[in-house]
């Protein structure tokens, strides 16, 4: 199903005709994230110039479901409620609510991707379209604001770099090479180093004290002095259940933020209403065992896990 935010709408202001010229954005770089094209508006152009503008494209099929990749073509743009190609503007963002001022979709366009990494939604082009104030039915504002795009470009083609490094992250979700049992890689990714584990701390975490964040996604409070542990399931692109089952945290994969498929990460000394903390530790070993899932993602289990405190860069590249 086509994903939607909450929206907090304000004033309306002078009414624009979808024949008029309506006043131009341009944006940052485009980037590939969870399926989706994203990218934020230059200049903070569109309503209040303190708060951040987000431009979200998802691609769907003639039956409203996400496509897991893309093919090179020339695709016209068409209004919300038609549309396999989906263009949404939240002008004003509040980034702690992730919810946004007003809301503005397509009416028309052109989509151009020139080239696609085969298999993926990794591509180049380009578009120009035009954007109109909605509401949270997707349907025209009377009296809304318009805007025109005229030639948003972008390049979300990762080429992995391996370059001098034997472990860690190549920058596409996948890794150089794997480190062995008890180690960690370097900073500069060049050499594998044992860690030293022959003092860790035993913690015991409840899943009856986990509450979700996310869809898919879940949290403790780390009030009164306790660890904050976030815990969080990242599903394919054309999945929204959480699976029963046993997962390895200590697999390839899941050794490395960048390309696990499942994590657990602890921090402390957190603060939960600024995001401050004084240490961070990620899954180095163990298990996380589902024993059923029921209604929105609601999960009982068990999480035996070895926690190793790392750093995760910008890039989600992982280092203990």
């Amino acid at each position: 199903m086509k994903k939607f935010l909450t929206i907090a709408f304000s004033a309306l202001f002078t009414f624009a005709l979808f024949g008029e010229s309506c006043p131009k954005l341009t944006f940052d770089e485009v980037y590939l994230e969870y399926g989706s094209y994203l990218a934020y508006e230059s200049n903070n152009a569109a309503g209040d110039p303190a708060k951040p503008d987000l431009l979200w494209i998802d691609f769907w099929d003639g039956s409203g479901n996400a496509i897991d990749k893309l093919e090179v073509g020339s695709y016209p743009l068409s209004d919300y409620e038609s549309c396999d190609t989906c263009i949404t503007l939240y002008e004003d963002m509040d980034m702690n609510t992730f919810s946004a001022e007003k809301l503005y979709s397509q009416t028309s366009g052109t989509f151009n991707i020139t080239k696609v990494k085969e298999g993926t939604k990794e591509s180049q082009g380009n578009a120009s379209f035009r954007l109109v104030e909605v509401d949270d039915y997707y349907q025209p504002v009377d009296g809304g604001k318009c805007y025109d795009v005229d030639n948003l470009t972008w390049d979300t083609i990762c080429i992995p770099d391996c370059t001098g490094k034997v472990c860690g992250s190549d920058g596409c979700s996948s890794v150089c090479g794997q480190c062995g049992k008890n180690q960690g890689c370097s900073r500069d990714q060049s050499k594998c180093e044992d860690l030293d584990l022959s003092d860790c701390t035993g913690i015991s975490i409840d899943f009856g004290t986990l509450k979700k964040h996310f869809s898919n996604s879940f949290e403790t409070s780390s009030k009164d002095g306790r660890p904050y542990v976030y815990m969080v399931f990242f599903l394919g692109e054309n999945e929204s259940k959480i699976k029963a089952g046993t997962y390895d945290l200590g697999s390839d994969k899941n050794l490395n933020y960048d390309t696990c498929t499942e994590a657990v990460r602890l921090y402390a000394a957190y603060d939960q209403e600024f995001g401050d903390y004084t240490k961070m530790y990620f899954q180095h070993g163990g298990t996380l065992i589902v024993d059923s899932v029921a209604d929105k993602n609601m999960i009982k289990g068990t999480i035996t896990a070895k926690l190793v405190e790392a750093d995760i860069a910008e890039d989600n590249s992982t280092t203990f």
